[in-house]
């Protein structure tokens, strides 16, 4: 089952500032904060830890035409630091969607299952782009959208717990 964003307010599950425009149906918008830049591969071993690319902050401009600090970004993969953090219970899990307008002007975001008991103060998700685009500082790109599962014991404990 699928909550609605009353109940995804009232679980604790998305933390950090949450405004009235975050508040959607059935998820919460969450803001970006930060863009980084890809600039190499990582490595997924058989066991053990897996090494992640580098990455660089790109730098904010301010942007006459719209009266606001953006980012310009071309064609592209990008990691990207959003301004809330998450505390998933025992019996949920979240999957990130792009918002219909990230879609819009050509971007998606690509983002694995977030597990039981996965925490962090900043969520960071993946963003690729097809056209350049101007992206505003603290735009909402994403929505968080949480399933009621049945709970687990085995919460998750592993590389990226914090992070």
């Amino acid at each position: 089952m699928k909550l609605n964003s009353g109940e995804i307010l009232e679980k604790g599950i998305i933390t950090g500032k949450i405004d009235n425009e975050n508040i959607a149906q059935i998820g919460i918008d969450l803001n970006v904060v930060e863009i980084r830049n890809i600039s190499s591969g990582g490595f997924i071993p058989k066991s053990g830890k897996t090494i992640l690319p580098r990455t660089s902050v790109i730098e904010i401009f301010f942007d006459p035409e719209y009266q606001c600090d953006i980012w310009f970004l071309s064609p592209g993969m990008y990691e990207i630091i959003l301004a809330q953090g998450c505390k998933i219970p025992n019996d949920c899990s979240m999957d990130l969607y792009p918002r219909s307008s990230l879609a819009r002007i050509g971007g998606s975001i690509v983002a694995p299952k977030w597990d039981p008991g996965f925490e962090t103060e900043r969520m960071t998700s993946f963003m690729i782009l097809q056209k350049t685009v101007k992206i505003a500082v603290g735009a909402r790109l994403v929505q968080a959208c949480i399933f009621q599962n049945n709970p687990v014991l085995n919460l998750y404990n592993g590389q990226f717990q914090g992070k």
